[in-house]
């Protein structure tokens, strides 16, 4: 056990509790007021001479100069970090501190008179990270405070009419990197197309090269695939776009290549290289690397995705279907099918797949419906479980049991776990 004291850091033997001091600084002892272990190196935090870092096996002492000036004199009352690998140190008198996992500097909170959102006492006695990524702060006049870890990293894009380098509408309804690393968005005024490296943006609103068309297109769905980007549009059919020269393919009612597709919903590659796409009406259909068209009669599919097992699902306002390898039609899945009672959804609008093999649908009235395929069963998650609303426009699986998804009233984040709590992101917007 190592502990810190106004004379200096000592070690101590649970079993004999024989203790020894460490010699941290030749010349002085530091008084100790706080230290954290970040699993390669000691943090040791003093009462009026600042941080420093101390290796694992106490042998070498560094002082950390990224703390601001006004920092270095007052008590560092407690140290933690979160998951990213950033350190939050506390102090009397001067707020909250946040270094990045090399220790420079990212932000300082203090209190700022006139501002509500600022810390209510710069004088800080302790902190916790939670299992949620909360900091929880408490200050010496017994306020507690909870900083969401995760919110401060997020960037929002957002439209402005007086700048061509932003996005061209605020409703985004699709997202999609390229294989050069651009990110794809689709919105009600066509596509916008950010280049992460250099901040430039380029923009197309209407895909039709034969057309006169003043309406920009309503972009549904985005899948990438090698050097091309599949457009799923509302208004005109599904554009195959090569991502360097925007040189693009059409395919719709009146293309001159002809499908039965108009108002396209969802769009997949599957691991075949075959292109699967859905809308309203028209039926599904599936384009061959070769070309060739084949539609199969299911209709108001907003949602495609392939299963590891290779089946395609398909879903929307009539329920959720699915297509085995080798087989010729979608067989409608009866369990899923929509119902006030047990699954009061009017669509769904994406699906995803857990490692496990269960599948994820966002509904639009049920909330989030996990279903087992080899039990043929369902549950759901939704506002009784936490979830700010039942209406899911989308969601993803991060890792093996982290789940983000977007409802009517904000992103939530939660993981496949027996009663894991919901958090919820900006839940009024």
């Amino acid at each position: 056990m190592i502990f810190g004291t106004s004379k200096g850091l000592f070690s101590l033997n649970k079993t004999s509790s024989h203790y020894d001091k460490i010699p941290l600084l030749n010349y002085k002892d530091l008084k100790v007021e706080s230290i954290f272990f970040s699993g390669e190196f000691y943090l040791i935090g003093t009462t009026d001479e600042g941080l420093f870092r101390v290796s694992e096996d106490f042998t070498r002492t560094e002082k950390v100069y990224s703390l601001p000036y006004s920092s270095q004199s007052v008590p560092l009352s407690a140290i933690t970090n979160d998951r990213s690998g950033n350190f939050y140190i506390s102090t009397k008198g001067d707020g909250l501190i946040v270094l990045d996992e090399n220790l420079n500097l990212i932000s300082q909170h203090r209190l700022e008179n006139g501002d509500n959102s600022s810390l209510a006492d710069s004088h800080i006695k302790g902190l916790y990270a939670d299992d949620f990524n909360t900091l929880w702060i408490y200050t010496d006049f017994g306020q507690l405070h909870s900083l969401n870890i995760r919110q401060k990293y997020f960037e929002f894009l957002r439209n402005d009419p007086q700048k061509y380098s932003s996005l061209a509408d605020n409703v985004t309804s699709a997202i999609e990197k390229d294989s050069n690393g651009n990110i794809w968005f689709g919105t009600r005024e066509g596509l916008s197309i950010w280049n992460i490296k250099n901040n430039t943006w380029q923009h197309l609103k209407n895909l039709s090269f034969t057309q006169a068309h003043n309406e920009p297109d309503v972009i549904k769905d985005l899948h990438a695939n090698d050097i091309h980007m599949w457009v799923a549009t509302y208004n005109d059919g599904l554009y195959k776009v090569n991502i360097n020269t925007f040189l693009r393919a059409h395919y719709s009612t009146d293309a001159k290549t002809k499908t039965s597709l108009q108002k396209v919903s969802a769009v997949i590659v599957d691991s075949n290289q075959n292109v699967w796409a859905g809308g309203e009406e028209g039926g599904i259909i599936r384009i061959s690397p070769s070309n060739d068209i084949v539609t199969y009669p299911v209709e108001n599919i907003e949602a495609l995705h392939q299963l590891s097992s290779g089946s395609i699902i398909a879903a929307g306002k009539n329920g959720v279907y699915s297509l085995t390898p080798g087989g010729n039609e979608f067989v409608p899945i009866s369990k899923l099918q929509p119902g006030w009672d047990d699954l009061p959804y009017f669509t769904i609008n994406s699906i995803s797949e857990t490692p496990s093999g269960e599948i994820l649908l966002a509904t639009e009235g049920a909330g989030i419906v996990i279903y087992d395929l080899e039990k043929d069963s369902f549950k759901k998650i939704n506002r009784k479980n936490g979830l700010p609303s039942n209406r899911i426009r989308g969601l993803i699986m991060n890792g093996r049991d982290e789940v983000w998804a977007g409802t009517s009233r904000g992103l939530i984040f939660l993981e496949m776990k027996e009663d894991s709590a919901v958090r919820v992101f900006d839940k009024d917007a």
